[in-house]
C-alpha cells in the first residue's frame, strides 16, 4: 500500500472484484489477491508487451496459473480443478503524485478473457454455439 495514493481503486474487470478505496484495496490485497495466493500454486508471468508514458503503463503478459486452490480474483465460488488455464492478460496502471509529490500508484485496471479461464478450468464446456478459446488464445499471443 505504500506505493498506492492515499484513494486508490483497484478493479478486475472480468471479476468485477477489486477496491474502491484504500481500505477496500488492502482488504482485497490481503484476503483475495496478492498476499491471499497460496503457497503451493504455480503462477507464471510471462511479459509480452510494455508501453510506458508520462502517468501510465500499459502491460500485456501471458498468465499461467495451477488451479490447485481458490482464487477469488481469477474464478470466483469456483473450487480448485487442478488444471492448468494459461491465458493473456493486459494490465493498466495509473501513477499520480501524493501530496508530498511522489509518483504513486493511482489504480489498477486488469483485463482477460473470462470465458477462456472458465472453459479450461472444466466450468464451460466448448460447443458450436459458444465461440470461446483457450489456452490457444496464449500460444497465438506468443
Amino acid at each position: 500500500m505504500a506505493t498506492m495514493v492515499a484513494h486508490p481503486h483497484v478493479n478486475h474487470v472480468p471479476t468485477m472484484i477489486g477496491g474502491s478505496d484504500k481500505d477496500d484495496v488492502e482488504s482485497f490485497y490481503a484476503n483475495h489477491f496478492i498476499y491471499s495466493n497460496p503457497k503451493i500454486t504455480k503462477i507464471t508471468l510471462e511479459p509480452i508487451s510494455l508501453k510506458v508514458d508520462d502517468n501510465q503503463l500499459a502491460e500485456e503478459l501471458i498468465l499461467v496459473v495451477e488451479h490447485t486452490a481458490t482464487f477469488d480474483w481469477l474464478a470466483p465460488n469456483v473450487q480448485p480443478t487442478n488444471k492448468t488455464t494459461e491465458f493473456p492478460l493486459v494490465a493498466l496502471v495509473k501513477f499520480a503524485t501524493n501530496d508530498e509529490g511522489d509518483w504513486k500508484v493511482s489504480h489498477e485496471h486488469l483485463y482477460w478473457d473470462q470465458a477462456s479461464v472458465l472453459l479450461q478450468l472444466g466450468v464451460l464446456t466448448w460447443s458450436d454455439e459458444l465461440d470461446v478459446t483457450g489456452a490457444e488464445q496464449a500460444r497465438k499471443v506468443r
